[in-house]
């Protein structure tokens, strides 16, 4: 296939440009996605095995529930029941209202059966390192607040849809050799090895980014998208329907058992797992249930939903259930669930995470060879010009940015693992210890230079190692916990492999360094 040269030079410049803007915030996004593909896991990895009670039968948690309410009064207002099979489950309720945003201080009281199988309430301020792992995800660590919104994920939105200018105008560019050079991997020089691993990555996984970036462009901007179709297509009309809630004097919602019932038999086929019930004693008192099958694309992260009449177990709204929706709904149904990665069970959560890293590497690689071909270009009669202050600035922001978040995460598993007997919340420390280490490893990159990448690598590395290594010294001495489940042991080994790969990567790294590279 022939294209003009003219015409490939603009894409070369519009992809490169819009690349270079927006790769580092999306290096962060898709390495902290790919986490978040695993939120059960980590939150239990990070849970001490006091706080992490079992389920108990049903029927007898349906006994326990009126002494509860006594000794605790907020039970009356609302609740969440954890279902762990049809008839047994642990019950949890908080003093702190619902809402969107992560709660870093919220206690929440846990009622279940300890490793004795003796009943116990335990309140605690719970590990949110899951749920932060997926803010990262959603605003590359970026503070703030525009409006009701998070400045973070509105940038998120502005990178993901230069990103998409990037992956169309790299495919525009790759048309020409695409059957030639795809799957080569060639190694005769820095330049072709970077260009090789960036195009591979890029057309193995190119369906999969062109998804993510156009639903995180939704996901940031869904007022003003909304708000638009509101007033062009729906007029007067509501464009959603929402469950009204329900208001009775007494208060007493169904009794457990029967809650239970009347929800499974509203997601009929579906696997109901956590039923939150909510504004007890208020006009806005509703049930809403989280059901999951992997036959269908799912609404949300962790299925769909179905809402019910706390009082009488009437079903008001099935419409977030897939099998309910119609046509519009399926449709952003899959929008959403392609993005969530949630079907077709852990086999679909592990392409996705090798995906999203894959996406980091994209980002990383394409930054790399901007700043190869920026030096080249800049040679005259074989005179090597000295390198650009905002050269070194960005070879120093890429290195420092990227690896300082992965740093950040290992570390903020380093003080979860060791810190939570020593400190009234460790959710302040998980900030902490992740900014900390990112800024100070921007800070080396920008007095280093890019040229530390395998010192920082090698470092990061080192942080990755010590999260099994702290598994494995807390089974021998007994100071912290150890793995004990099949999936935070996967926890364990997935971060050994990413050291692992972490050395390999600083070998390779100094092995390339060049005095005619940024990187030299």
């Amino acid at each position: 296939m022939k294209i003009r040269g003219n015409v490939l030079r603009l894409y070369k410049d519009l992809h490169t440009w819009v690349g270079i803007c927006a790769g580092i915030v999306l290096f962060i996004g898709f390495f902290a996605g790919a986490l978040s593909m695993f939120k059960p896991a980590i939150d239990d990895w990070a849970t001490p095995p006091s706080q992490q009670l079992k389920a108990l039968p049903l029927l007898e948690l349906e006994q326990r529930l009126p002494a509860l309410r006594q000794q605790y009064p907020a039970l009356n207002h609302g609740f969440e029941l954890h279902l762990s099979s049809t008839d047994s489950a642990t019950l949890s309720w908080s003093q702190a209202a619902a809402s969107r945003r992560v709660d870093l201080n919220a206690e929440q009281a846990v009622a279940g059966l300890n490793a004795q199988g003796e009943f116990q309430v335990v309140k605690a301020v719970p590990s949110q390192l899951a749920a932060l792992v997926d803010l990262l995800h959603r605003t590359a660590g970026i503070p703030g607040g525009f409006g009701h919104e998070m400045l973070g994920v509105l940038v998120m939105g502005v990178a993901s849809a230069l990103y998409f200018l990037a992956l169309v105008s790299g495919l525009i560019l790759l048309l020409p050799t695409l059957v030639k050079d795809f799957f080569s991997l060639r190694q005769s020089s820095n330049k072709r090895f970077w260009l090789d691993t960036h195009n591979l990555l890029g057309i193995t996984s190119f369906p999969f980014h062109v998804l993510i970036s156009l639903s995180v462009v939704v996901f940031a901007f869904h007022d003003i998208i909304y708000d638009s179709l509101q007033h062009t297509a729906y007029g007067q009309k509501n464009m959603f329907s929402f469950p009204k809630g329900h208001h009775d004097k007494s208060g007493e919602p169904l009794p457990l058992t029967h809650l239970v019932a009347k929800t499974q038999a509203a997601a009929a086929g579906f696997k109901v797992g956590t039923i939150s019930v909510s504004g007890l004693g208020s006009p806005r008192a509703s049930v809403r249930a989280s059901a999951y099958s992997d036959r269908y694309f799912s609404r949300g992260a962790t299925g769909g939903f179905v809402s019910l009449n706390p009082y009488s177990g009437k079903v008001v709204m099935r419409d977030y259930l897939p099998e309910s929706s119609n046509a519009w709904g399926n449709t952003v149904n899959s929008f959403f669930t392609l993005h969530f990665g949630s079907f077709g069970g852990p086999v679909i959560k592990w392409v996705y995470f090798l995906l999203g890293l894959a996406g980091a590497g994209v980002f990383y690689t394409g930054n790399l060879l901007w700043l190869e071909n920026r030096r080249k270009r800049q040679q005259k009669d074989g005179v090597i010009p000295k390198q650009s202050l905002a050269s070194r600035v960005m070879a120093a922001l890429t290195v420092g940015c990227c690896l300082g978040s992965v740093a950040g995460v290992a570390g903020a598993m380093l003080a979860g693992k060791w810190l939570q007997a020593w400190v009234a919340n460790i959710n302040d420390w998980y900030l902490g210890v992740y900014y900390l280490l990112f800024l100070g490893f921007v800070a080396f990159s920008l007095v280093k230079g890019a040229a530390s990448n395998p010192i920082l690598l090698n470092s990061t590395a080192l942080l990755a190692l010590a999260v099994p290594l702290s598994s494995l010294l807390a089974a021998i001495s007994g100071y912290s916990w150890p793995a004990n489940t099949l999936a935070t042991a996967s926890v364990d080994a997935t971060v050994l492999v990413a050291a692992a790969l972490l050395f390999w990567l600083a070998k390779i790294a100094k092995r390339r360094q060049q005095p005619d590279s940024v990187w030299g």
